[in-house]
């Protein structure tokens, strides 16, 4: 059974990076060990501007069938997906040396 012991946090770069994970966790004591569960979002603004301006240029590459919209179409998506599971990888190892933890293979 899981504990009523959340957190809510996001990495300070010094810089501005839209991608930059929140992460919220949630805390499980359990006889041996502590369980921390993750969960990680882009922030809710970048990710309406993100799904509106995929729509926007999916619909004009249905609409037209070019080429080039198709390709803006796939840069989009990869410009939405790397740099967050980039950073929510940074996010996880760091996560990980504060806490000591080990992963769910160790």
């Amino acid at each position: 059974m899981l504990s009523d012991v959340t957190f809510k946090i996001q990495r300070d770069t010094g810089y501005r990076n839209s991608f930059l994970p929140i992460v919220r966790g949630q805390i499980d004591e359990r006889a041996s060990d502590t369980l921390v569960l993750l969960r990680m979002t882009v922030h809710p603004f970048v990710a309406a501007f993100g799904a509106t301006w995929l729509i926007g240029v999916g619909a004009f590459a249905v609409v037209t069938g070019s080429a080039l919209a198709v390709a803006m179409l796939g840069f989009g998506g990869l410009l939405g997906t790397v740099p967050f599971y980039a950073e929510a990888l940074i996010a996880t190892r760091s996560l990980r040396e504060e806490l000591g933890a080990r992963g769910p293979r160790d």
